[in-house]
């Protein structure tokens, strides 16, 4: 699982920022130090946050769209989840329509603001990510740090991910399953208007429960 993550991750960076590669072995000091990441003081001082906060990342972007989770359900849910969690600061991250959400005291957008290594740093010190099958909920996954996955129908996501105290994954079982295609042909987008909002602040209530008190 490990390395196909990893190989993912190096397609991604490919995509993402032409200017840069990963670690050398010379410079690797874990299992996930092949990528580099801006360290906490260094994302603190450039984008004026506090660590000391918990942090949600919302990454509603992905490579291909059939892999796109509406923008209502993401307004949506980005509501339920201020309700829900006020102690809870919401960065959104990602490369796309930087007016994809509206402006909130809570939210901290940063579409477009940061380089590859900015967005692995803020992964990697964010108590949630909540993604689109992407290169940043690989990023998570590597580090380990808690995801909530929106999964389409495009192919059988255990086979990259597994479900667990860290790892939580919405895909739903549409007979399309697995149709490997880039956009959805169908009149509805099934796999990915099936998922509610009220399905993904269930799985942010089971990561958060889950998490040692």
């Amino acid at each position: 699982e490990h390395k196909k993550n990893q190989a993912l991750i190096e397609e991604f960076l490919k995509k993402y920022e032409h200017n840069l590669t990963l670690n050398n072995k010379e410079e690797s000091m874990g299992a996930v130090d092949f990528l580099s990441y801006t360290d906490r003081g260094q994302l603190s001082r450039k984008f004026n946050l506090d660590f000391n906060n918990s942090y949600m990342i919302l990454h509603p972007f992905a490579g291909t769209k059939s892999k796109l989770w509406p923008k209502s359900r993401w307004d949506e849910l980005l509501k339920q989840l201020m309700d829900s969690y006020p102690d809870y600061f919401f960065i959104l991250a990602g490369k796309g329509d930087a007016h994809f959400f509206p402006k909130e005291d809570k939210i901290i957008n940063l579409i477009n603001r940061t380089t590859l290594k900015d967005l692995a740093g803020l992964i990697k010190y964010s108590q949630i990510v909540i993604s689109t099958d992407s290169g940043p909920a690989h990023i998570a996954n590597l580090f380990s740090t808690p995801l909530v996955l929106l999964a389409s129908g495009t192919n059988r996501i255990e086979r990259w991910f597994k479900e667990g105290k860290n790892i939580r994954i919405i895909q739903k079982k549409v007979p399309c399953l697995n149709c490997q295609l880039v956009e959805c042909p169908k009149e509805k987008h099934y796999c990915m208007d099936l998922i509610t909002p009220a399905e993904v602040e269930e799985k942010i209530n089971a990561i958060i429960e889950a998490k040692p008190r």
